[in-house]
This record gives structure tokens, C-alpha cells and sequence, in this order.
């Protein structure tokens, strides 16, 4: 979860954002990566822009327990990262979801 004015671009590795941009054709919408198309056809295109874009709450905004769903089976996932950091935040409940296992 990006805290507030921060972006989701701001949170993945060099690595992941070089990907994206390398799998995108037009600079506005990225292809989903094989094996993700491998676990489920129905993947489309992902805009960039929701990479981008940051996020604006207040700081007390959030309820006090949040649950965070990753789906575990996804190895180049871009939120990898952010369910192990979650993983130490007592407000939240971090679940690793078995999809496409």
C-alpha cells in the first residue's frame, strides 16, 4: 500500500519498472507478462497510468485492521515487495492467496 501522494512506480524494483516499459509498444498500456497469460488467457493490457498515478487519503482515513491479498503463485509480481513489507505492519493482515497453483 503506497502511503499517501506516493506512487505504486514508487514501490517496485528498477527492475519490474524497466519490464513494463520495455513490454509496452505505445508508452500508455503494458502487456501482461506470458506467464501470467499462461495461468489465466483472459489477461489483458494494463494501463501504465495506474503505475503512475499516486494516491491521496488522509492519515486516519484507513480503518484500523486492512487486509492485503497477494497472489503467491505469480513470481514476478510487482507487489511481492509490498506483501513482505505489510508482512511486519501490525495493522495489517497480509494474505497469500494460492492463484494460478
Amino acid at each position: 500500500m503506497p502511503a499517501s501522494g506516493q506512487r505504486l512506480w514508487d514501490l517496485i524494483s528498477p527492475g519490474q519498472r524497466q519490464a513494463l516499459l520495455q513490454a509496452s509498444a505505445d508508452a500508455f498500456v503494458t502487456a501482461p507478462p506470458t506467464d501470467l497469460i499462461a495461468l489465466d488467457p483472459r489477461v489483458l493490457p494494463h494501463p501504465l497510468a495506474t503505475y503512475l498515478q499516486p494516491v491521496h487519503y488522509e492519515p486516519g482515513a484507513l480503518p484500523d485492521r486492512k487486509t492485503f491479498a497477494w497472489p503467491q503463485a505469480y513470481v514476478g509480481s510487482p507487489f511481492a515487495g509490498i506483501y513482505e513489507r505489510l508482512a511486519e505492519e501490525q495493522s495489517w493482515e497480509p494474505l497469500s492467496l494460492p492463484y494460478g497453483a
